[in-house]
């Protein structure tokens, strides 16, 4: 007995989550091919359909070079194949196929390619969606890595100067003069390695200090 429209488009639904969910629906393309294929056979319906049978049968057993694509796709199509038309093979003299999935099992051949035709549809469209979600995804976090980046700018200034600005804030803190980092505490502030220079002791007793305030300045954080 024909499908109604309503109910190849619910079977076409089923496919194209299935597939979806599998990954890999670039084999169904091979499919509408094939069917447009024995559709030109001069045959009874029944039999284009056990034709058809027959092709994606042997395509998953032997060749599976003429759907292209990679490991990945030959994978999705042989479990498609085997795992949700449930297609297998049933007599061989006469040659005969399959179909268990209950939504496809009695489907013509026009059915069956108004069917196909619509999981192409409707994965290309699913797969818009995902990309979709991804790219709102993708919006949201640049936003919000913008935002702290304004929020870090706003109460430090420029954020490669965080550094700096702590250590001063330290200094004025514990009751050390700022103008103290000149010299050889500018040059500890830009990572300068000179050796030899007669700061070098001005900075050792700099570091000295700033070592020693720092950690009370970090213990005292701690007890409060």
């Amino acid at each position: 007995m024909p499908k109604s429209k309503e109910q190849l488009l619910l079977c076409a639904e089923s496919a194209a989550d299935y597939i979806n969910q599998t990954g890999g629906g670039g084999f169904v393309s091979f499919i509408l091919d094939m069917i447009d294929f024995v559709s030109e056979t001069e045959q009874h319906d029944i039999e284009k359909v056990q034709n058809l049978y027959e092709i994606l049968y042997n395509v998953k057993s032997s060749n599976m070079e003429v759907i292209g694509g990679g490991n990945r796709l030959k994978r999705a199509y042989v479990d498609f194949i085997e795992n949700f038309l449930k297609l297998s093979k049933v007599s061989a003299y006469p040659n005969k196929y399959n179909v268990d999935n209950e939504e496809f099992r009695d489907l013509s051949l026009n059915e069956l390619h108004y069917v196909f035709g619509w999981v192409r549809r409707l994965i290309k469209a699913q797969g818009s969606s995902r990309l979709d979600e991804e790219d709102r995804r993708r919006h949201e976090k640049k936003q919000a890595r913008n935002m702290e980046d304004s929020s870090c700018n706003n109460r430090y200034g420029n954020p490669r100067n965080y550094a700096s600005n702590y250590v001063d804030g330290a200094l004025q803190r514990s009751g050390l003069n700022t103008s103290q980092r000149g010299g050889a505490a500018k040059r500890h502030s830009l990572g300068d390695t000179s050796k030899g220079s007669s700061q070098n002791a001005d900075k050792g007793i700099f570091n000295t200090q700033m070592q020693e305030q720092l950690a009370k300045l970090v213990h005292k954080n701690k007890k409060s």
